[in-house]
């Protein structure tokens, strides 16, 4: 390994190295098998939905509907900021957003409705990177039920080693909208279900499936983002094996 490189860019801290092996076959074999389900075999340079500086400076409501003609969504959301799930407290008040059927009120009843919304809370709603990537997560949630991907992964006893949000955040990766919600998560005080350098793993873990190369993969990324892909790098063995 290049010695300049080792000192720039450090490898992973022993801890974080530690989680990723243990944990490796569980994330690559959700990889795995929610992409064979949603077979999705766009060309490299297509697979990504690209934050550049034209998309963050998009209203809220056009960043959703080009996230929904990215993955192949027709009902757009109805997308409200400032408050969360409306008759609800405890946990919900401290969510960054949440998706819900507008009549029912729960999300798992989105898969046949034509009333989704999606609610970002007012902390999270003034920063353009931070609340994109909290309407990539709650649109992924929507499109996990529209797919009906919800009944896939509870008949999947390998599926249920993970939670339902952390394969939610995997799948936000497979759909192309992993840049957006990387952009929106450092530093952000988001409390995603995984740690960063995990989703980093599955984020550089998919490139390789996917045959994306770094020239595209890298493109639109935060530079801290950028930093902790190179941290990766030096582990190379993990994303190919």
């Amino acid at each position: 390994m290049n010695l300049i490189k080792r000192i720039l860019h450090p490898s992973l801290e022993p801890n974080e190295l530690a989680w990723i092996t243990a944990n490796k076959s569980v994330i690559d074999e959700v990889i795995k098998r929610i992409d064979l389900k949603l077979n999705i075999g766009a060309k490299p340079e297509n697979f990504h939905l690209e934050p550049d500086r034209v998309f963050y400076r998009k209203p809220i409501n056009q960043k959703a509907e080009i996230m929904c003609n990215k993955i192949g969504l027709s009902n757009k959301p109805t997308i409200n900021m400032g408050h969360i799930h409306p008759g609800r407290g405890g946990e919900f008040k401290r969510m960054p957003g949440v998706a819900f059927d507008l009549n029912t009120k729960n999300i798992e009843s989105t898969q046949d409705s034509k009333s989704f919304v999606i609610n970002i809370s007012e902390k999270y709603s003034r920063n353009a990177r931070i609340a994109s990537a909290v309407l990539a997560h709650e649109i992924t949630h929507f499109y996990l039920y529209q797919h009906r991907l919800m009944d896939f992964i509870n008949a999947d006893r390998k599926m249920e080693e993970m939670k339902e949000e952390s394969i939610c955040e995997t799948v936000t990766f497979l759909i192309g909208l992993g840049k957006i919600y990387l952009n929106g998560l450092y530093g952000s005080g988001l409390m995603p279900r995984l740690p960063l350098y995990i989703f980093i793993y599955i984020y550089e873990r998919i490139n390789f499936i996917k045959g994306i190369p770094p020239k595209i993969s890298r493109k639109n990324l935060e530079a801290n983002i950028k930093k902790i892909i190179l941290r990766m790098s030096n582990h190379q063995e993990l994303i190919e094996s």
